[in-house]
């Protein structure tokens, strides 16, 4: 039985609706997966890393710098609207099934090229400290309470008149999930979900939790790096 403490989970399917083939886009002349990856090849708390993939290309970025990926992402996964979770699932059978037992997941999207090796690690050591069930990175939000919601051709708010009426000091600071790292228990995963009781937030600053959808936000980061 081999023991792995954190697993490194990074999902990078080839199919992408909004921002086609964007883990091969180039960000300060590397493809942008090749960031992901080589943060978390770069930690010394993750244990195994795991790229889930339907790409051969993007396979080959992590195998280049010592990362085997034995299976790609089998079809019935590559969806464009496959929930991460089951992916997650998958992996992790395949690996248990090969005598690994896992105790907690690290994963780490692609689309946040800007979080760092030390990022995922001093998020680990809150996640250890805590004794939480997940960790998610955030950032703080500058938008609320003045959020809006569609309501056909209107809309209505989705707090309430008297928080959006506040000063911004009255009201308390609220932080938004920026994607870039959770970490969690794999007994969550039984229950079908990355949640529990317990929630810890790691938070980092606005320019490390860019999150690529477009290609506007690759030029930002871009920017940002060239900073």
């Amino acid at each position: 039985m081999n023991d792995i403490s954190f697993l490194g989970f990074i999902p990078a399917k080839k199919y992408s609706k909004r921002f086609p083939n964007k883990h091969h886009k180039l960000l300060d002349d590397s493809p942008l997966a090749l960031h992901t990856i080589m943060s978390a090849n770069n930690s010394k708390l993750i244990n195994k890393i795991i790229i889930s993939t339907d790409d051969n290309k993007i396979a080959s970025y992590a195998e280049k710098v010592g990362i085997p990926v034995p299976y790609l992402r089998p079809n019935f996964l590559a969806n464009y609207n496959t929930p991460i979770l089951e992916v997650i699932k998958y992996s992790v059978k395949v690996l248990e099934k090969q005598g690994n037992e896992i105790k907690h997941i690290v994963l780490l999207q692609p689309t946040s090229p800007l979080r760092t090796q030390e990022h995922i690690d001093e998020a680990i050591k809150i996640y250890l400290k805590t004794k939480a069930d997940t960790l998610t990175s955030v950032t703080l939000d500058k938008f609320y309470p003045w959020l809006w919601k569609t309501n056909n051709e209107f809309i209505t708010p989705i707090f309430s008149y008297e928080e959006m009426n506040k000063q911004r000091h009255e009201n308390p600071l609220v932080y938004a999930e920026n994607g870039a790292i959770f970490i969690f228990k794999r007994s969550l995963l039984d229950k079908n979900t990355i949640y529990g009781k317990k929630v810890v937030p790691y938070i980092m600053d606005a320019k490390s939790s860019v999150d690529i959808d477009t290609e506007d936000d690759l030029k930002l980061a871009q920017f940002l790096l060239s900073k």
